[in-house]
């Protein structure tokens, strides 16, 4: 699968995005130990990015944060999403 206009900024538009991906990650795996600390919304937003951006990048990260977060689940609707 490769990324979309959309997504295509984030994962190799420059570094001017990276930063915002970057903070996210580090900032639940910092004070995050468990799925929910977030939110419920903010919770199901990070669950579905992490997907969308594993899906559509070779950087390992996003899995790590899904198996980390998620047991090693994506998110099942990001999923159903790109396969349209």
């Amino acid at each position: 699968m490769s990324a979309s206009r959309y997504e295509r900024p984030y994962i190799e538009g420059g570094p001017q995005y990276r930063p915002a991906i970057a903070g996210c990650l580090l900032f639940a795996q910092i004070y995050c130990k468990t799925p929910g600390i977030l939110g419920s919304s903010d919770d199901l937003k990070f669950h579905s990015s992490m997907t969308l951006f594993d899906a559509v990048s070779s950087d390992p990260k996003f899995a790590v944060a899904i198996t980390k977060f998620y047991g090693g689940k994506p998110d099942q609707r990001t999923l159903d999403l790109l396969s349209r």
